[in-house]
């Protein structure tokens, strides 16, 4: 059997996103395992046709990869004869909840179709890689008859930045702080991201404005938005842009990491790869329930506050919680199990691979 592999991927792969990044963690596994990979992008009709030609009649691929749904579409009639030829392996790689689409245009039509695909792929024993546990339960209580198809590989940062925070943990928060031009006397707070609604950047900024007696440090590309939202007086807040090369430090060096989002279906099914390097940095972090399986993560080690749902629509109860927490003289570094540490790691991934693709 041939050794090459195809990644089927949306245009949205060329924007640079955490699609991107997502796909390029995948690759570069499966290469660590001996395959050669290919990428292409299903961008227009006569692209997309060029593909299935390849891939179904030259049969120049052992193991499709779509990487999400809408990748996938094309290749259903495929998928359909392959239950009966058996030439290929395919994969889908299931980046989240269909709600996500709410937002795109003809989001009913699109839910519909990629609904009907998700169904073909299932019930056509293509097996399906989730990105997280709770995820993976959602598909099995819908496809009972299948859930041997369902996996988890969750999403996982660079090995760059792994190695940065484990380098990291031997160096002292004070010389982290005096490096970065961090106050050293108050307890701080990190966020790492932009100004998008779902990660409740309005209510950041609120709460910068209530808890004065705490430090914020918010390191974003949308400098613009968060300045215009926090006047010159409020004196508890930087706003930077920093090399993604910093960011480790300045995870470390803080007291908290924020990650407050709203209940919904497509939170309950992600995987903020934000979320696990907050996580792989070992600092405590403030977040909202059901993020993934990243909540219950938090609340098993300990190693933050779990804010309730409740909370994220009531400012002044949030404000004085958080205060409250982040005065506890008890509060201690986070300290990640190695059994929740060891799930977001290279050499996991590289394992789960493995297994499914049955190397």
């Amino acid at each position: 059997m041939s050794d090459k592999v195809l990644f089927c991927c949306t245009p949205g792969y060329s924007k640079m996103t955490g699609y991107y990044y997502r796909v390029q963690r995948d690759k570069e596994s499966l290469e660590r395992l001996g395959l050669s990979v290919d990428i292409v992008v299903c961008s227009n009709f006569m692209s997309t046709l060029k593909i299935f030609l390849r891939s179904f009649f030259l049969r120049k691929y052992s193991h499709i990869f779509f990487q999400n749904i809408g990748a996938s579409v094309p290749f259903v009639p495929a998928v359909l004869i392959n239950r009966i030829t058996g030439m290929n392996h395919y994969y889908l790689i299931y980046h989240g909840s269909l709600d996500d689409l709410a937002s795109f245009r003809f989001y009913k039509f699109r839910r519909f179709i990629y609904k009907l695909t998700e169904f073909l792929l299932v019930t056509s024993k293509t097996k399906i890689i989730c990105v997280s546990d709770y995820m993976k339960t959602y598909l099995c209580n819908m496809y009972k008859n299948f859930c041997d198809n369902f996996f988890v590989i969750p999403n996982i940062p660079s090995e760059g930045f792994i190695d940065s925070c484990t380098n990291l943990l031997n160096v002292s928060k004070h010389d982290l702080r005096e490096k970065l031009h961090l106050p050293q006397d108050r307890f701080l707070i990190c966020y790492a991201g932009n100004s998008q609604p779902w990660q409740k950047a309005d209510l950041l900024c609120d709460l910068v404005k209530s808890l004065p007696n705490i430090n914020f440090v918010i390191l974003t590309l949308d400098v613009c938005f968060f300045k215009s939202r926090l006047t010159t007086a409020c004196e508890n807040v930087q706003i930077l842009t920093v090399s993604n090369d910093a960011v480790p430090m300045y995870l470390r060096a803080s007291d908290a990491l924020y990650m407050l989002r709203d209940d919904n279906e497509v939170n309950r099914c992600s995987c903020p790869t934000k979320g696990v390097e907050y996580l792989l940095s070992a600092t405590p972090i403030i977040i909202s329930e059901r993020i993934g399986d990243l909540s219950d993560e938090v609340a098993e080690a300990e190693s933050g506050l779990v804010v309730p749902d409740y909370m994220l629509n009531d400012q002044d109860k949030l404000a004085l919680l958080i205060s409250s927490w982040a005065n506890d003289a008890c509060l201690a570094p986070g300290k990640i199990p190695d059994s929740i540490k060891n799930k977001y790691t290279i050499k996991m991934q590289d394992y789960a691979y493995n297994k499914i693709l049955d190397l």
